[in-house]
Parts: C-alpha cells; structure tokens; sequence
C-alpha cells in the first residue's frame, strides 16, 4: 500500500487475510480494522548475503528494493535469492500445478498462470 505514489510506502495486506475476509462476510475496508503489515525494505546495494540476512532479521519472505534517492525500483521474495544461491532445487515440470482430485475437484498451485487453469477447465 502506498501514500500517494509508488515511492511512499506504507505497508502491505496479506491476500491470506483478505481471503478469509471474504469467507467471513466481512468488509474490505482500510478502516475496517484490515491489518496493515510492515514492508520490509531494502537498499538496491545489497548483496545476495546481506538480503538473505535481511530476510531472516525480519522474518518477511519479500521486501522492496529502494535506491539511494529513496526511490523504489523492485521487489524482491526470498525465494528469488534462494534460487540465485542455489538454483531451483525443484525443476519445472517436476511437480504438477494442477492436479485432478475427483471429477469435481481440482488442486491448483497458487502460482499457476490463469491462462493455464482456464485452458485445463476448458474455457479457451
């Protein structure tokens, strides 16, 4: 979330929390009582290391990269620097992102394109 423009931060909501907004019928709202977490934020001259440790110090699993004129520039997960450091330890096309359950039920991996879910529901 931001104050105004993309250079002023003031902190990210959950999708995890929304959704379970959504289940319980409840308002949206900023003023809602919507919990606004802390953006852990990091400089663009860090090096793969002290990103690690940034990410382990705050206990966040991404951050926003900003440059020395306080201006952001990137994000950053903490699986983009595991991946740098140590490849992607589970290849792609190893792990199915959608998988059938029954004839009435699928299991589909969060990071699955749309485009890819609607082609296996049969909508394109």
């Amino acid at each position: 979330m931001c104050n105004e423009d993309i250079d002023h931060i003031i902190g990210y909501v959950d999708s995890k929390d929304l959704l379970n907004r959504v289940l319980a019928n409840q308002s949206m709202a900023l003023n809602s009582g919507v919990q606004i977490r802390n953006t852990l934020i990091v400089p663009d001259t860090l090096t793969l290391s002290e990103a690690l440790e940034s990410f382990k110090t705050a206990g966040e699993d991404f951050a926003v990269i900003m440059n020395e004129y306080a201006l952001v520039v990137g994000i950053i997960t903490l699986n983009d620097v595991m991946t740098t450091l140590m490849g992607d330890l589970v290849g792609q096309g190893l792990e199915e992102q959608i998988v059938a359950r029954d004839e009435n039920s699928w299991l589909v991996d969060g990071g699955t394109p749309i485009d890819d879910v609607m082609a296996r529901a049969g909508y394109r």
